[in-house]
């Protein structure tokens, strides 16, 4: 597909069809749809500028909820991205640098889990009782 044909493409469908043709799904999820409500609500980036950023993170495997996303449509946002072509041209320029953030985020997001069950082990080990406990792991959860 030339890049004209897709930047027709993106300009021509919904986000939610771009989803189900993407994923090869008949439907596309509740939060999913919350997530593009909030890339055009929050970063006021066109449904077109949105298909380019939901095809290029769910081609590269990630969820939509994956924090690159935000990253990525906060970057587009801030650079005035407003056309299919505008996005295409910047994935092309950029994949480098947005594989590494992701990439980062996966790692940042292992070492914390692996923090956090971590320290639920030591505090279980300890003699906290279980209502102690049970205050402690909320508060784990509530902070991070």
């Amino acid at each position: 597909m030339t890049s004209h044909n897709a930047a027709a493409y993106f300009k021509s469908i919904s986000p939610r069809q771009m989803i189900m043709h993407t994923t090869g799904k008949n439907s596309v999820s509740n939060m999913d749809m919350t997530v593009i409500a909030d890339l055009n609500k929050r970063y006021q980036l066109s449904d077109e500028v949105i298909n380019v950023l939901v095809q290029y993170i769910l081609l590269a495997s990630l969820s939509l909820s994956h924090p690159s996303l935000f990253k990525i449509a906060m970057h587009w946002s801030r650079m005035k991205v407003a056309t299919a072509e505008e996005a295409m041209n910047l994935v092309k320029k950029e994949h480098a640098k947005y594989k590494t953030l992701w990439m980062t985020d996966i790692l940042h997001s292992k070492k914390k889990t692996a923090l956090t069950v971590d320290m639920i082990r030591g505090a279980a080990a300890s003699n906290l009782t279980d209502e102690q406990l049970g205050a402690y792991i909320r508060e784990l959860f509530t902070r991070s």
